[in-house]
């Protein structure tokens, strides 16, 4: 896990009450560095509680791209009385500050761009956005939505707060046929329903670019009876059934790598981060 103590950089406030950490080489204002990475986490995580971040912003040192981490009011254990629309709306603000922000460092430099990138539940919030402001996604990891006898296994503590709306978006009772708003990700989920999430992407033409999915080989909430590479197979259909090629080639298995990536799967997660970002920013 991230030491909080090697986190350079600066804490804004977006909105009242609500932060977003800027990664900065030793808490120097990024000068000549336009574009943006935005990071979205997911279920019980906050700064700085997803070990590969760091090593996300230490590679993004030489290039044109700032890492911002966004701290929602779902973030750590309040998601349980949150939702995905709550979360969109700060999201959005958030956006909106940090191009208030560049504009006023420097009111000269050229229109940055902008990626999202969700971490386990916070694709959720990557496929619930989907909007204008940004020029590019990125998804690690999607999360298996579990049926609610297996809810323990995705870290529920019996003090975690929820109300009825979350439990029931979470637990989703009536999936596969009716899935809730949290159920996008489920390998059991029909076509229909990929068709509203994933098939967003393309239906709508509000993606500038590709989305990049990225999926943890070794992901200990995923049964082990689902295939993976099968289910990926069915987002692409599901992503570029619109016609145009809105999933992006570089998508895969994460090799060896754990929800978290915090041990096997780093280095080849930052190369795939590192080369979209590339593929955005000359695009």
């Amino acid at each position: 896990m991230a030491n909080a103590q090697h986190l350079h950089g600066t804490i804004h406030e977006y909105i009242k009450g609500r932060s977003v950490f800027e990664f900065t080489n030793n808490s120097s204002v990024p000068h000549g560095r336009p574009h943006t990475l935005l990071f979205i986490a997911g279920l019980n995580d906050g700064l700085p509680t997803v070990p590969y971040v760091e090593h996300i912003a230490k590679a993004l040192k030489p290039t044109k791209w700032s890492l911002f981490w966004v701290q929602l009011s779902s973030a750590y254990g309040a998601w349980g009385t949150s939702s995905l629309s709550k979360d969109i709306g700060e999201i959005f603000k958030c956006i909106n500050f940090i191009r208030d922000l560049r504009k006023m460092r420097s009111p000269h430099e050229e229109h940055g761009k902008m990626v999202l990138m969700g971490h386990s539940t916070g694709c959720q919030d990557i496929l619930y956005y989907l909007t204008d402001t940004k020029s590019g996604s990125m998804s690690q990891p999607p999360l298996e939505l579990l049926p609610l006898a297996m809810t323990t296994k995705m870290g529920f503590t019996l003090d975690t707060p929820f109300n009825g709306y979350r439990f029931l978006s979470i637990a989703s009772p009536e999936s596969p046929g009716s899935p809730s708003d949290d159920d996008m990700f489920s390998s059991d989920l029909p076509d229909a329903a990929l068709a509203k999430t994933f098939g967003r992407v393309s239906a709508c033409g509000k993606l500038k670019g590709q989305l990049l999915v990225l999926y943890s080989e070794c992901d200990e909430y995923v049964p082990s009876e689902v295939d993976k590479r099968a289910l990926m197979q069915r987002w692409e259909r599901a992503t570029n059934a619109g016609g145009e090629q809105k999933w992006d080639p570089e998508s895969g298995l994460i090799p060896g790598a754990i929800h978290n990536v915090e041990f096997h799967g780093q280095d080849w997660l930052i190369a795939r981060v590192h080369g979209y970002l590339q593929r955005v920013e000359r695009g």
